[in-house]
């Protein structure tokens, strides 16, 4: 790799971060996976729902890039919201001062406020994906990226296998991604289901939740309305049907949860406009104690949940 580098770093191994190296790979582009460990010789195995294929990819340990004399100039983050300037402040000394950022991920991060002198732009995706091996992908569901960034910009993505089209309005529709996300995500995980598994497990209990979701991200600006909020889970549920969520592969993996940027902002907002949240707090609630304690088998009985 040079030192100076045109190829596309992406931070954050997870789903959607080993989705688009595929793809970009697929499409003979170079990408450069940002990994904890360092290792050599690794593949992508990207299966696009009818078949898999293996794709060599070029990965770099934290410790190896803070190392060398790597200049990235083209970023795409991945990570969890909360975890997103920690991961881009440790690497931040191999980051361009003209480097191109696409922060990529549920939640909100305040990135741009952190690297005010930088190209940053804003990502948020439709496509469902889960990782069945730490290099290996499945493309459960494909919906549309929107991304807030320049055409020339839009020319280096991987637009050949993925649905991606720029949007002048990118922070509304991050309202409205964030809306469907804490419909959904939250509830796989305390149903421990697939996507499409969840209207026949929590239906009273996803129309309670659209009405209280619908309410705070309204008081807060956004006009959004139960019903059509209920339409785009819906349509999102049917789409990604075949998927896990981010949060059901978190807690499956024993990893910490995007809960408190997902629920956990609506409940902040809802105390300080003092409207009753019971239904964003259980989910915060209930996903804390499978934090802790991890999802029960397939098909087991879990006292916990609650129509």
């Amino acid at each position: 790799m040079t030192s100076t580098s045109t190829n596309w770093y992406i931070l954050g191994a997870g789903a959607i971060g080993c989705l688009w190296a595929g793809y970009w790979r697929r499409g003979g582009s170079d990408a450069v996976l940002i990994t904890r460990q360092s290792s050599r010789d690794q593949a992508i195995a990207l299966n696009t729902g009818t078949a898999t294929q293996h794709y060599a990819i070029d990965t770099i340990g934290i410790d190896e890039l803070q190392q060398s004399s790597l200049t990235i100039r083209f970023l795409l983050v991945t990570t969890k919201a909360q975890q997103t300037l920690p991961a881009l402040a440790a690497i931040r000394s191999r980051i361009a001062d003209d480097c191109c950022l696409v922060i990529l991920q549920n939640g909100m991060a305040s990135v741009k406020e952190a690297f005010p002198e930088h190209r940053v732009y804003t990502a948020i995706t439709g496509d469902g994906a889960y990782r069945t091996g730490p290099l290996a992908v499945t493309h459960a569901g494909r919906g549309i990226t929107y991304i807030d960034c320049p055409e020339a910009l839009l020319q280096r993505l991987p637009t050949t296998f993925l649905s991606i089209e720029r949007c002048d309005n990118i922070e509304s529709r991050q309202w409205r991604k964030l809306a469907i996300n804490c419909c959904i995500n939250g509830l796989t995980a305390i149903y421990h289901c697939r996507n499409g598994e969840l209207p026949g497990l929590a239906s009273s209990q996803l129309q309670r939740l659209c009405i209280e979701v619908a309410v705070i991200v309204t008081a807060l600006g956004e006009a959004m309305t139960a019903v059509v909020l209920e339409q785009n889970v819906a349509a999102t549920l049917a789409t990604t049907a075949a998927n896990y969520s981010s949060m059901y592969q978190d807690i499956e993996a024993q990893r910490e949860t995007e809960v408190a940027m997902l629920n956990g902002v609506l409940c902040r907002h809802a105390a300080a406009l003092a409207i009753p949240c019971p239904e964003n707090r259980h989910i915060c609630t209930e996903v804390a104690r499978l934090e802790q304690e991890g999802i029960p088998k397939r098909g087991a009985s879990n006292p916990h949940i609650a129509q």
